[in-house]
């Protein structure tokens, strides 16, 4: 059907997530004191998160997930010069991982409030770094599809999961500025495309996404271990 129908579809579908917010009811809230100026609300914001250990903790894990924006650049580069699949089997690895994205967050949704939240972070962040480094060696197209799937799984739900401690251990008041904060840091994400690029231009695929699993996989294991106060309210 040809690269424009993709644009066409895309534009359809945000059509479609629009006219649904539009369909959403509004009720009343309580409004902030609208004297204050934005820069206050975001110095605010920024104080809260460098005064309260557990924020502080959580909005840097946040940032390090970069790293995990290590694989993006790379997918088209493993499609073409390692599996030779061509812009198919390239469309099948981004489906992959989009597909293993939503069913876990699926498995979150089910879940609810069973799991511990701080070992769910701690065993997803890991495993998304350990499935990046066997992917960086893997020969094998199947194999590579499954692992970017697991990546997708993994990697959603621990964004997800940092995002749900944040909101929890936020007061009502302060809660829309935090995660404003987050929601910016969340957009450093590309940023792993960037330093992926340099890196693997500069010495080899391979040792990019190692870089990139291993950016992943540590900080989660040493904040657990070193703050107690996130191993409380996890």
């Amino acid at each position: 059907w040809g690269a424009d129908s993709v644009y066409f579809l895309v534009g359809g579908l945000g059509v479609v997530g629009l006219t649904m917010l539009l369909m959403v009811k509004n009720r009343t809230v309580h409004r902030s004191d609208k004297s204050k100026s934005a820069w206050k609300d975001i110095k605010g914001g920024l104080n809260f998160v460098k005064s309260d250990p557990v924020i502080r903790v959580l909005m840097s894990l946040n940032l390090l997930a970069l790293f995990a924006g290590f694989i993006m650049p790379l997918i088209p580069v493993y499609a073409e010069d390692v599996f030779d699949v061509g812009g198919e089997g390239f469309g099948l690895m981004m489906a992959a991982f989009g597909i293993g994205g939503a069913l876990g967050t699926i498995v979150l949704i089910v879940s609810g409030d069973k799991l511990n939240k701080g070992l769910l972070m701690i065993g997803t962040g890991v495993l998304f770094g350990v499935f990046m480094v066997v992917f960086a060696f893997s020969r094998d197209y199947y194999l590579s599809l499954f692992l970017l799937g697991l990546m997708g799984a993994t990697g959603l739900a621990y964004v997800i999961t940092i995002s749900v401690l944040v909101q929890s251990h936020t007061p009502d008041g302060m809660r829309g500025r935090v995660m404003s904060l987050f929601g910016v840091s969340m957009q450093l994400f590309s940023l792993g495309f960037l330093f992926s690029g340099v890196i693997a231009q500069a010495t080899s695929n391979e040792l990019a996404l190692v870089i990139g699993g291993v950016g992943v996989a540590v900080p989660p294991l040493l904040a657990y271990a070193i703050s107690a106060e996130l191993r409380r309210v996890s």
